[in-house]
């Protein structure tokens, strides 16, 4: 029997099927499997997670996981800041 193990891109992945899926809360639930799995979240994962979060209309939650991934020492990039900016408009929390 094989024992698979996940890894960033198995996650990334899934994450990113759940946001496609209108899944955001689903899709952040996934932060914790990646815990237990030793797995840090990288730019992809909270890009993902902030871009699905700007869809649902959900700006908290956006400008969370980009505090998330300031404090992990990940470096923002033009996605990033598009999609959090975004997230804010939608929510009519522009400019804050």
């Amino acid at each position: 029997l094989l024992s698979l193990n996940p890894t960033i891109f198995t996650f990334n992945a899934s994450i990113t099927a759940l946001q496609r899926g209108q899944q955001p809360a689903l899709a952040a639930s996934l932060l914790d499997d990646m815990r237990v799995a030793v797995v840090a979240p990288d730019v992809v994962t909270r890009s993902t997670l902030i871009t699905g979060c700007a869809r649902a209309q959900r700006w908290e939650e956006a400008v969370h996981h980009f505090a998330e991934l300031r404090l992990q020492h990940l470096r923002a990039d033009v996605v990033v800041f598009n999609a959090t900016i975004n997230a804010c408009e939608r929510g009519a929390q522009w400019p804050r």
